[in-house]
């Protein structure tokens, strides 16, 4: 069976992922600032500086073939939350997306999206963003 899971990422050049996390009541995965070093490349052992600031949430990996269960609990979690995500967005030069991120195996996962799912990414300005691996 196939491995999915789905991010909620909010990017830009210049905000303060705390700022994110107070206005919207809700624990990032990750967070971190523009130009923070971090340690990437084959063995982890090269320091690099973030191109973006981000502050992100996301599922964890689950053998399934539907992405529509996976990103729906991120939905869950995010429905009551849309004037504040509307206002974050006019308050700072962010942008947000989904990114569902499957990795194919035996079965290949049932990939859409339900029109409730779809408005309310369009109604917050959301992008998609799908990364496949076999």
């Amino acid at each position: 069976m196939s491995k999915i899971k789905v991010e909620f990422l909010i990017t830009g050049d210049e905000f303060d992922p705390n700022e994110i996390t107070k206005l919207i009541n809700i624990e990032p995965i990750e967070a971190y600032y523009k130009n923070e070093v971090f340690y990437g490349g084959p063995d982890k052992n090269i320091p690099m500086n973030r191109k973006e600031t981000s502050w992100g949430i996301e599922t964890q990996y689950v053998e399934s073939i539907d992405v529509q269960t996976e990103i729906r609990k991120l939905y869950d979690i995010l429905k009551n939350k849309k004037s504040e995500l509307i206002s974050i967005l006019g308050r700072y030069n962010v942008k947000y997306k989904f990114v569902i991120v499957i990795y194919f195996r035996n079965e290949n996962p049932i990939i859409g999206i339900d029109r409730e799912i779809v408005k309310f990414a369009s109604d917050i300005n959301a992008e998609f963003d799908l990364d496949t691996y076999v």
